[in-house]
């Protein structure tokens, strides 16, 4: 399954900034593809991101998927930000 992610995630980071690209809620699924790989900077990197652009990525801080960077002091200021 990791493999799958990370050709996903390859075939996202990609396909940023081409025309054909959806632009809404690209950090979103950014996001969650990381999160889903466990990658604690990334996944961060691109919540931070989707929160600043209003991506509906901060109305699911609190999906199990994100469970893993509960401990992490920029995950709870993105909570705290967002009014979670």
């Amino acid at each position: 399954m990791s493999a799958y992610r990370r050709a996903y995630l390859a075939l996202l980071l990609a396909r940023r900034g081409r025309p054909e690209a959806l632009p809404f809620d690209d950090a979103s699924e950014l996001a969650s593809v990381y999160a889903s790989l466990h990658d604690r900077q990334d996944t961060m990197k691109w919540l931070s991101t989707a929160v600043r652009r209003h991506e509906l990525a901060a109305l699911e801080l609190k999906a199990p998927a994100y469970a893993f960077l509960s401990s992490d002091p920029r995950f709870r200021a993105l909570e705290k930000q967002v009014g979670l």
